[in-house]
């Protein structure tokens, strides 16, 4: 523990971590049946272990991860986990989804459940390292304690989901990338890991470029540029490597290409490109999504989300389960945001370089903005609240700076009663929303 200096840290962030453990396992059996895209993450984990092919979306390896405990299990408490059916629908060639809403009966859905766990918490510990590496001790316990006790990220990091996942591997990335013994390298695998998971971890390059972009502006320096290319390449190679690799050696050849062309009217035949082929194809349809002739019915654009317009509630639970987060802490980070832009804009209009102490604030608006930035650019795909989590991070991250540098020059008195409110009102938002956390 000797990265974190100081005792009181140490106690500090156990216990925030022990309450986070504690929260994430409450009720963590509820309810049994699938959750929203739990139905997706159940099946094509078990179809991994029964070598059946599929297509989905994402990057395989987060489905990969979520099979481990299931090679436990025999085949016949496997097959149950058939919730989601993918069909060309003949009118319009877009894909219909067959959802069957029924209970998880013999699944050993809470072993999935406590791996989403596992990296919640792996998820919270990274986020507290990276905010520790660029903005200190007490902005880097603030933001845990605010991500802790934030109801959307807890609920999406204790079911059958991959948001947990992706965000560990990148914070991980993002970590080994700023801490004072750099390790690009590290860094970019993890940072790959992540892509590997979901590509909205291409959310996690944000940071690293706007430290280039600072470092640069003030001497011009030639090493970060070396840090960041090998970053940058590492994370591509993992990502082309674990996916491609996998998508050809973890099914038949021949199966994904009748899959393919029954999904998609492809015509494939069997030749040495066709591999190759069908992998693009499924970047295509990550950047891009299918469609069934209409929107989804909870879908919303980015620029509902830092309002938490968009929240999603999860009806097939059988439950009163909604994507809710909590309103204080939501709408603080918001605040935080805006607050930054309106400062380093001021500056720039008064011509005022970055000073020192206002780099990590700089930072981190720039993975905020970095985050969002594909949602308007890239992605034509539909879009929903949780793809704002890695924007939210950074803004928990930022608004945590904000605060204990506007308190830092302070009364004591001052400061108690400031940090006091923040953390009532956090707690007090929390309860307000844990209800659709839990399916009270």
């Amino acid at each position: 523990m000797g990265f974190l200096r100081k005792r009181y840290v140490v106690v500090a962030f156990i216990s925030l971590i022990a309450t986070s453990a504690f929260l994430h396992l409450w009720r963590i059996s509820t309810p049994p049946r699938p959750v929203f895209d739990e139905a997706y993450f159940s099946t094509f984990p078990a179809q991994n272990v029964l070598r059946e092919t599929y297509f989905d979306l994402h990057p395989p390896l987060g489905k990969l991860i979520f099979s481990l405990p299931l090679y436990f299990y025999d085949s016949d408490s496997l097959k149950e986990a058939d919730y989601i059916k993918l069909s060309r629908n003949p009118t319009n060639g877009g894909l219909d989804t067959d959802y069957k809403p029924k209970d998880f009966k013999n699944f050993p859905y809470v072993d999935l459940r406590l791996i989403s766990v596992l990296f919640g918490l792996v998820f919270l510990s990274a986020f507290f390292l990276f905010v520790r590496e660029v903005a200190g001790n007490y902005a880097a316990l603030l933001a845990l304690f605010f991500a802790i006790f934030e109801n959307a990220l807890l609920l999406h990091t204790r079911l059958i989901l991959m948001d947990g996942i992706y965000m560990a591997f990148g914070l991980l990335g993002l970590y080994f990338f700023f801490r004072k013994k750099t390790a690009p390298v590290t860094a970019g695998l993890f940072w790959g890991l992540a892509l590997s998971v979901k590509l909205t971890a291409l959310a996690f390059i944000g940071p690293v470029l706007i430290m280039w972009m600072i470092v640069n502006n003030q001497r011009g320096d030639a090493e970060i540029k070396k840090r960041v290319l090998k970053f940058i390449l590492t994370g591509i190679l993992i990502l082309t490597g674990v996916w491609f690799f996998v998508s050809i050696l973890l099914f038949p050849a021949g199966e994904r290409i009748t899959l393919f062309n029954n999904l998609f009217n492809l015509g494939l035949t069997p030749s040495f490109w066709t591999p190759i082929l069908v992998f693009l194809r499924e970047v295509f349809y990550s950047l891009n999504g299918y469609t069934n002739g209409g929107g989804h019915p909870m879908m919303s654009p980015w620029y509902f989300w830092p309002v938490m317009l968009g929240a999603m509630r999860y009806g097939d639970s059988g439950l009163n389960i909604a994507l809710i987060g909590n309103y204080f802490i939501w709408y603080l980070s918001a605040l935080g945001v805006i607050a930054a832009i309106i400062k380093f804009v001021r500056d720039g209009i008064k011509r005022i370089g970055i000073s020192q102490e206002f780099k990590p604030a700089l930072i981190l608006l720039g993975g905020y903005i970095f985050a969002l930035v594909p949602f308007f650019t890239i992605i034509r795909r539909a879009t929903f609240l949780y793809h704002y989590f890695p924007a939210l991070v950074f803004a928990l991250a930022l608004a945590s700076f904000l605060i204990i540098k506007f308190i830092e020059n302070k009364p004591k008195n001052i400061k108690i009663a400031i940090l006091s409110s923040v953390v009532i009102l956090t707690i007090i938002g929390f309860i307000i929303s844990a209800p659709y956390t839990y399916g009270l």
